[in-house]
């Protein structure tokens, strides 16, 4: 049994939907990230970010001796979201991307098989 040709052209019109949503998708994500980025850079990487960042390292290094657990004082000199952002970005980035693929792929498929035309139940 081949389909007619409404089938395969509305089959390709179905593809073509999909494909736009994951690339309208897969944009959103992209522009996420980079807004989150230019926002922590922005408030990170101030002489007043550093400060409150040394200042809480100097906090951390003198109750480090307390309590029934030992506290290790953080090394960077730089806020770690400021650290993440800037030399770690195109990892996030790529994560970002390939977990939201997933995402999409999994709800693609619970919505193709909640709008199927198959019936398989009861009478």
């Amino acid at each position: 049994m081949t389909p007619s040709d409404e089938e395969v052209y509305r089959r390709q019109k179905i593809g073509l939907a999909w494909l736009a949503a994951y690339l309208i998708t897969t944009g959103i994500i992209v522009w996420s990230v980079y807004l989150v980025r230019a926002r922590t850079m922005q408030s990170l990487n101030t002489p007043e970010a550093r400060a409150a960042w040394e200042e809480w390292r100097q906090a951390a290094a003198n109750s480090s001796h307390e309590g029934p657990v030992q506290r290790k004082t953080p090394s960077s000199p730089e806020p770690p979201g400021l650290v993440l952002m800037r030399d770690h970005f195109g990892v996030m980035l790529a994560a970002a991307i390939v977990f939201g693929s997933a995402l999409f792929a999994i709800m693609m498929f619970f919505i193709r098989g909640a709008l199927s035309s198959t019936h398989h139940g009861p009478d």
